[in-house]
């Protein structure tokens, strides 16, 4: 190493920038097997053991493969010398140029290629490597970028030279292509693990923040519809919204634009306020036997006149993605780890996966007994070995109940229920409520008069409501897996 820098910084013409990408980029190799090594055998991280491991192979390939072409890149620099070395009026001189620029502009082009094979290792370990070495997953990606950067510009200069125009162009199009597309995800690599750090100092100052569990959800979730793509299945979910309620288009906007982000699709079958009972549930009938759709949602409350009851136990369990139809429930109360839960308290689980936070033996007080939320959340938490108490508004001395969990999920549906009377240093306070008061948007949970007691809360607006989205994307592409 010490060598290669210093003749690096000689006047000899080898190496050079590409020899240099091409190190940047063995080394942002072994950074990614650093990040396995870390990762590999431990209990926390044991459902990706086997991915790991073959990470830690691959990534030392493709080092040892970068490392050898820093003297590919160096070897390559040779001809061309030679060749301006045959003075300009003999003949052939030109041909032997043309040959040695084809050459040295291979090697740079390999290099970005072998690079490239590298990013889908970044993207798996930000997802699925130790967070204690996060950090490391950030430098790689940004060295990776760098060695993108670098290479590509060593195409450059050997094409601007050749005089076949024709093969220059198509070098510089496969090198165009490869540097953005490898750009761009070095780059969302790299701010994800930005958000990650920046989401633990928050946390440290008692906030949980949303969007670093959203977007290691949607990376993980990517990777499965890029695999489900390549058998020639998009996810899919269908929306049934019966008139045009504002809030119903909003959500209606949310979901089309996270499940786009992902690779997935939505489509919104939108029925007149005078639909009739027949005419919803022969709909929603067609959708459940159509093999392209994989999961069905219904915007509720419906009008009246028609019987959700009758409309969600139409939905088959398996594309049954928000947990509308008894059969889940079943499975939900049963235990029995099929079907879907409600996507809001598996918004929740997620958010508490995300952070490190275990149930196991945790006191937890759910204030709320809705079968939408505080309900399958007591049977979520029990799962996870919590001691559940279920409490509500008719609870007597329900602020002395919250003091005593570890954890509180507060459901209830009344705006800032649980103030500075409710609870005590230590807790962690996860808000699932969603109300209107003079101020606005608010939770169960008076934010203000809570967060300098407790150790964590989740805000409201851009708390546990904005998980949901992807909670719903998961069960959909789960559904597409078993099609």
């Amino acid at each position: 190493m010490e060598k290669f820098i210093g003749d690096l910084a000689s006047a000899k013409p080898a190496p050079g920038g590409g020899g240099a990408s091409a190190l940047i980029g063995s080394l942002s190799a072994a950074l990614c097997s650093m990040v396995a090594n870390l990762t590999t055998g431990k209990k926390k991280y044991a459902a990706y053991q086997e991915e790991i491991e073959k990470i830690i192979e691959e990534a030392g390939a493709v080092s040892k493969r970068l490392y050898c072409l820093i003297q590919a890149d160096a070897e390559a620099f040779e001809p061309i010398a030679a060749a301006y070395g045959i003075p300009k009026e003999e003949p052939g001189r030109d041909a032997v140029l043309e040959e040695a620029l084809k050459k040295a502009a291979s090697v740079p082009l390999e290099i970005m290629k072998v690079t490239d094979a590298m990013i889908p290792m970044l993207e798996a370990l930000l997802v699925k490597g130790s967070r204690l070495a996060v950090s490391d997953v950030g430098v790689a990606a940004s060295a990776a970028k760098a060695a993108l950067e670098g290479a590509v510009m060593n195409v450059y200069i050997n094409t601007k030279l050749m005089k076949d125009r024709e093969y220059a162009s198509k070098l510089n199009q496969e090198a165009d292509e490869i540097l953005k597309s490898g750009r761009d995800r070095c780059t969302a690599v790299y701010e994800a693990v930005a958000d990650q750090i920046a989401a633990k100092e928050e946390t440290d100052a008692s906030e949980l923040r949303v969007m670093p569990v959203v977007k290691k959800l949607l990376a993980g979730l990517k990777e499965e519809t890029e695999s489900l793509a390549e058998r020639g299945i998009v996810p899919k979910l269908s929306v049934i919204r019966v008139g045009a309620r504002e809030d119903d288009l909003s959500y209606e906007r949310g979901l089309k634009k996270g499940f786009e982000a992902a690779g997935a699709v939505t489509e919104t079958i939108e029925l007149p306020p005078s639909v009739t009972q027949e005419e919803i549930e022969a709909k929603v009938k067609e959708l459940d036997a159509d093999a392209g759709v994989h999961g069905i949602m219904v915007f509720r409350p419906l009008p009246r006149n028609l019987s959700e009851q009758k409309i969600k136990n139409l939905i088959s369990p398996r594309k049954d993605v928000d947990c509308m139809g008894d059969q889940n429930y079943a499975h939900l109360f049963a235990q029995d780890g099929e079907g879907y839960p409600p996507c809001t308290p598996q918004a929740v689980i997620e958010m508490l996966d995300y952070y490190d936070i275990d149930l196991e033996g945790k006191r937890v007080v759910i204030a709320g007994r809705s079968m939408v939320v505080g309900k399958p959340l007591a049977m979520l938490a029990l799962k996870r070995n919590a001691t559940v108490t279920v409490c509500h508004t008719k609870t007597k001395n329900l602020a002395q109940e919250c003091k005593n969990a570890d954890i509180i999920f507060a459901c209830a549906g009344v705006a800032r229920m649980i103030n500075e009377n409710f609870v005590r240093e230590g807790q962690i306070v996860i808000d699932v409520g969603i109300n209107m008061d003079e101020n606005g948007l608010c939770g169960d949970v008076d934010y203000e008069s809570v967060r300098h007691i407790v150790d964590s809360v989740t805000p409201v607006p851009g708390g546990v409501g904005t998980v949901t989205t992807s909670v719903l994307l998961k069960h959909t592409i789960l559904s597409a897996l078993k099609s």
